[in-house]
């Protein structure tokens, strides 16, 4: 197995090179879906990082290996060890964390661990438990003492739990302004006030910062058990704002429609792509981004969703296709509805990227090469990123399958269009396979 150096410059390099143009474009695309590690190759590669000395193809060493930290740091092992390696079975968050604690990570080590291996954001601190164990891992407290925390502290009653949804963002001097139910908490000598109703998780973050002690933590986490109701607001604020500047009749999904309708590629022998017309639905919408043909928006129409030519496909790594955007997941998320950090994640990348691309089109128009491309590029990228840190996320990755479709877009002279090339490939495999 290569080291993760060699890992991410192969996945960079090819990101860099691949062009719809290239005789091997579609074989290219496989075999960059087939190089991405599995969820065991992964959690192999973290443990040789981190002492394990046998053969990475040998999973009764790494199993024993594994429990072996779970025994030193007093944590019970999980069941099934062994299929994380032979089925490449995924493990829960709840293991992930123990894993970390196993390993005695530190605060930044678990940021990584959950963006280079387990592929997902790292301490949602508007989850109970998550904002316990971000508090014991700072402050370098073991794994029992986290469960002790969490028996002191008790559960969130069953009545607050309900989705909360805000509106604005308040930096922590100005939250009980707008509130008068608050808890005062005292942080190195004053007091904060905190309200109990709304609060962002960045908020949460900086008050666990502050608190120095098990007995302060208690007092906190039981006086404002309702901040732990609700999780998501943030992105899911950046999602809603996002998708106000694309739909409707005068947003940017309808503006690029007409264009792309006119377009070159649009009027070429192939079946033009479905766009957005009088109707501005968000199927509709939805259909326009990811490159449905005529024919195709009228296949998928019945139950508008495209999950069935996703699954096991040449050019899709299963783990980008694991909670791809689709319309359903749109409306949940829009309607303030729950939905896991995987499916956030991946529509506010992809809004984000389509949003500021449908907005360049309109702009400037379809062009085959833009002057300020590299900047534009840079440009985005730093959006999506920022979208992503905001809202709790790890920023985009090589390693990460699904974060590649988007890097590797960003990289061409036309990312909107690089994209819909490649959603177009992800379709014709998926033809084929019919």
């Amino acid at each position: 197995m290569n080291d993760n150096n060699n890992y991410t410059e192969y996945l960079q390099d090819e990101a860099y090179s691949i062009s719809p143009d290239d005789d091997d474009y579609t074989a290219r695309l496989e075999a960059v879906a087939a190089y991405f590690r599995t969820p065991g190759e992964l959690i192999s590669t973290f443990i040789a990082e981190n002492g394990f000395l046998g053969k990475i193809n040998d999973t009764p060493s790494k199993v024993g290996f594994l429990k072996e930290k779970f025994k030193a740091a007093g944590i019970p092992a999980p069941r099934n060890i062994s299929d994380w390696f032979d089925k490449d079975n995924t493990y829960s968050r709840e293991t992930a964390y123990k894993i970390c604690f196993a390993f005695h990570l530190n605060k930044e080590q678990v940021d990584n661990f959950f963006r280079r291996i387990y592929l997902d954001r790292s301490f949602d601190c508007h989850n109970l438990g998550e904002a316990i164990y971000y508090y014991c891992i700072k402050n370098n407290e073991s794994w029992e003492c986290a469960q002790k925390l969490r028996e002191k502290v008790g559960d969130v009653p069953e009545k607050e739990n309900t989705t909360m949804t805000l509106t604005s963002k308040d930096n922590v001097e100005e939250i009980s302004k707008k509130n008068s139910s608050v808890t005062n908490v005292k942080m190195h000598g004053h007091q904060m006030s905190v309200e109990t109703s709304v609060v962002y998780t960045s908020t949460i973050r900086e008050i666990l910062d502050h608190i120095s002690s098990d007995d302060e933590l208690i007092d906190y986490l039981k006086n404002n058990i309702s901040q732990f109701s609700y999780h998501n607001v943030t992105a899911t604020e950046n999602i809603r704002s996002i998708w106000s500047r694309i739909e409707g009749e005068n947003g940017l999904a309808a503006k690029e429609g007409k264009l792309l309708k006119d377009a070159d590629h649009a009027n070429s022998e192939d079946e033009e792509t479905f766009t957005v017309d009088t109707k501005v639905s968000r199927w509709n919408i939805f259909s326009q981004i990811i490159n449905l043909k005529e024919y195709e928006y009228e296949k998928y129409s019945k139950d508008r969703s495209i999950k069935k030519i996703l699954v096991s496909n040449r050019v899709l790594n299963s783990l980008a296709e694991r909670s791809f955007p689709d319309r359903e997941g749109l409306d949940k998320i829009l309607s303030g509805g729950n939905a896991d950090y995987e499916r956030i994640r991946k529509l506010l990348i992809l809004l984000e990227f389509y949003a500021f691309w449908a907005d360049k089109v309109v702009t400037t128009g379809y062009a085959k090469e833009t002057r300020d491309r590299v900047r534009d590029a840079d440009k985005c990228l730093s959006l999506i990123n920022k979208y992503l840190i905001d809202s709790g996320y790890p920023e985009l990755y090589y390693g990460n399958p699904y974060d590649w479709i988007f890097m590797w877009a960003l990289n061409s002279d036309r990312p909107l269009e690089e994209f819909r090339y490649y959603m177009g490939e992800v379709l014709a495999v998926a033809s084929e396979s019919n």
